[in-house]
């Protein structure tokens, strides 16, 4: 990717909608844009969750003391936004297990954003209208789905992405050795020395469910 967080941010400002209104609008968008066919009726739920920032915030390598810095109040609040009876974040998880240019689902929406919408029912282009995620919270956005592989068998996927604008002062991220800041990481599992692909383990999985309790 060449964009840098301030740029996807800015990909879809819209001063005439109000921010919840895009909220709304855009995640209900991508149900519908997943759905499994016109005769499987899609289940969709927004709420707002407490969590422990301690509980959430050591798990993002690079940016925890940020967290804590930045949050002081030990209990914090997390949007969630969840559906059902849709194909869910399906495709290879990560870049070099493409074959024929099929990136997938979950490639397109968490890694590739602005990639363009294969879905001939579907509009727009994966990503541009989820930075709205990334502006109506803190940046930071947790990825989970659980999908039924080609062999049958389910397989949990996790991932996050942080977006921010890195041009300001107080970014999460820090500015390794005064380098080019970019605004935009990622957190899984360890795939190279420079790249991450989303958790697969249920046992980790079910640790960050948990954050709430």
């Amino acid at each position: 990717m060449a964009q840098t967080g301030s740029s996807l941010l800015r990909l879809i400002q819209n001063s005439h909608t109000p921010m919840l209104d895009l909220l709304i609008r855009e995640s209900v968008q991508n149900s519908l844009d997943a759905t499994k066919g016109i005769n499987t009726p899609i289940r969709y739920d927004i709420s707002v969750k407490p969590f422990n920032r301690d509980m959430g915030s050591k798990h993002f390598d690079g940016i925890t003391e940020s967290l804590n810095a930045r949050y002081k109040e030990e209990e914090q609040q997390s949007i969630v936004i969840r559906d059902s009876n849709t194909t869910g974040l399906t495709g290879p998880l990560h870049q070099d297990y493409i074959k024929d240019d099929s990136f997938g689902n979950l490639l397109k929406l968490i890694y590739e954003i602005s990639m363009p919408q294969e879905k001939k029912e579907a509009g727009g282009s994966w990503g541009l209208g989820k930075t709205v995620y990334f502006r109506v919270g803190m940046g930071l956005v947790i990825y989970y789905s659980r999908i039924k592989l080609d062999d049958g068998t389910y397989q949990s996927r996790l991932a996050a992405c942080l977006v921010e604008d890195e041009s300001k002062e107080d970014t999460l991220l820090p500015n390794k050795n005064n380098g080019l800041k970019r605004g935009i990481a990622w957190w899984g599992q360890s795939h190279s020395e420079i790249s991450t692909k989303p958790l697969t383990d249920e046992n980790q999985i079910s640790v960050l469910h948990s954050l709430k309790e």
